[in-house]
């Protein structure tokens, strides 16, 4: 019933800021039919390498749907580590790994960009508005995404005024340093890493649980984060699960966002792991299960529903 309450309300999500939490159960269910759903013969992938500020390129591969367009497009960006490297964006993009996300977009009527980011470690040293040299950035691959977004906006079959973005773990606090920076339509987080946009502590959450929900959330930079969601002005939808340790700092992020007015809608779903949104992303599985489960399934429904209301 939560659910099917959830999806009743994702029409109006983006006048909202709530907190829906999912009942989900953690099953698996079977991967193998969400791989390679869309045919290359019906979209052909396309190699990007785009020059950055500082003369280093960033790669990043694109599928868009049959015909002219101009079509929506979302940016997608992966977690922790960056610099993964043209092969794995490829079985991303290809629905190698049987997640939902990037060829169900596609499917969709989405244009998919699939971005990859230097694989630095990111310093909280300013608000994310000020783009320092990039050394010295708040988060130091958020101009690597913002060059890929220019680019894309110069494509013939992209509708301008009609791209997104979603990022999930590391890719969330790039993504979130982004949105402050330039309009995008939409903004999607899966479990945001947002430890440098809050200015939050490092922080452990003791010994590994099964359920973060009552668990406190770490220090932030008030001042900080203030400037940093005072420049954000796109609709935001985010995901978390009860077995992800960022639970709580995801929380402190939905709980700012909110404070400041922002129009942002928190989904928890119990059972959930990190990076449970995307599903399968051709990891080992043994050190780095990230099975397809219900959780996974029903998060992207919701997330086609909330974008047909925020990109129309």
């Amino acid at each position: 019933m939560r659910s099917i309450l959830s999806l009743l309300l994702a029409g109006c999500l983006p006048l909202l800021a709530q907190i829906v939490t999912h009942d989900t159960l953690g099953t698996e269910l079977p991967a193998k039919r969400r791989f390679e759903i869309v045919k290359q013969s019906d979209s052909p992938l396309q190699k990007l390498y785009v020059k950055t500020a500082d003369g280093l390129y960033v790669a990043a591969t694109l599928r868009k749907p049959k015909g002219n367009g101009p079509f929506p497009t979302m940016v997608v960006l992966h977690g922790s580590p960056g610099g993964r490297g043209m092969e794995q964006l490829e079985n991303w993009s290809l629905g190698k790994c049987g997640g939902p996300v990037w060829e169900g977009l596609l499917q969709a009527g989405y244009a998919v960009v699939v971005g990859d980011y230097r694989g630095m470690i990111p310093k909280a040293e300013g608000p994310a508005t000020d783009a320092p040299p990039i050394a010295n950035a708040a988060n130091a691959m958020a101009p690597d995404v913002l060059a890929l977004i220019e680019h894309v906006r110069t494509l013939p079959f992209v509708d301008k005024d009609r791209i997104g973005v979603y990022g999930v773990s590391l890719g969330g606090d790039v993504a979130l340093h982004v949105a402050a920076r330039i309009p995008v339509r939409a903004l999607i987080l899966g479990a945001p890493a947002a430890r440098v946009f809050l200015g939050a502590e490092r922080y452990a959450s003791g010994e590994k649980l099964d359920d973060y929900s009552k668990e406190a959330g770490p220090a932030i930079n008030k001042e900080l984060a203030a400037r940093n969601i005072a420049a954000l002005q796109s609709p935001t939808l985010i995901f978390v699960g009860t077995k992800d340790s960022l639970l709580p700092l995801t929380r402190t992020l939905y709980e700012q966002l909110d404070a400041a007015g922002k129009p942002v809608t928190m989904h928890v779903y119990r059972n959930g792991y990190h990076d449970f949104p995307m599903g399968p992303q051709c990891h080992d599985p043994v050190r780095f299960p990230q099975p397809f489960i219900d959780a996974t399934e029903q998060s992207f429904a919701l997330t086609l529903e909330w974008l047909k209301t925020t990109m129309k």
